[in-house]
């Protein structure tokens, strides 16, 4: 059985910019120094490192709330705080699998399941396209790959929903830094 480890940062984003906190989290976690690192932007692709391309990470934000999950294979991660005026059974029906929908309507948490598909979509480098309907969180499977993806429900008012999503099973540990 294969078994990822993988670390979650979070931080306040307050007056920060995410590239400034990627930096940081980075050294903090790998002890690599900002001038070591060059970020790189390709269009379809998920940013990388040059220098260090096994380096896999993803970034999410929300509300004044940052983090970054960093693993040694491919990961996906997205947090959202709940927001009374999403119109949530309005987006359900348009991008969530007929499985999925099936589950809000039976009473699941909306941010549960929207956070889940987030982070798998993260996971394979897609956006927010003609396949985030398509694929089905609960399956765990998509066009042949399989994910384990992993979701919290918030500790308090103060903290986000988040889910990781990942190639294969995995653990996880949490800094606040």
């Amino acid at each position: 059985v294969i078994m990822y480890n993988i670390v979650l940062y979070y931080t306040s984003s307050t007056g920060c910019t995410s590239r400034s906190l990627l930096l940081k989290a980075i050294e903090k976690h790998y002890g690599i120094s900002e001038d070591k690192l060059e970020l790189v932007h390709e269009y379809g692709r998920k940013p990388y490192f040059a220098s260090h391309p096994d380096i896999h990470f993803s970034i999410s934000h929300s509300g004044d709330i940052w983090g970054v999950v960093f693993s040694d294979n491919e990961v996906g991660l997205d947090m959202q705080y709940p927001n009374p005026s999403v119109a949530q059974e309005k987006i359900a029906k348009r991008y969530f699998h007929p499985d999925e929908y099936r589950a809000f309507l039976d009473g699941e948490n909306f941010y549960y399941i929207w956070t889940r598909k987030e982070a798998v979509c993260k996971l394979f480098g897609y956006g927010i396209d003609a396949r985030f309907p398509k694929i089905n969180t609960y399956a765990q499977e998509f066009e042949s790959f399989t994910f384990a993806v992993k979701t919290v429900m918030p500790i308090s008012d103060n903290f986000p929903y988040y889910s990781i999503a990942s190639g294969a099973d995995f653990v996880y540990n949490s800094i606040k830094f």
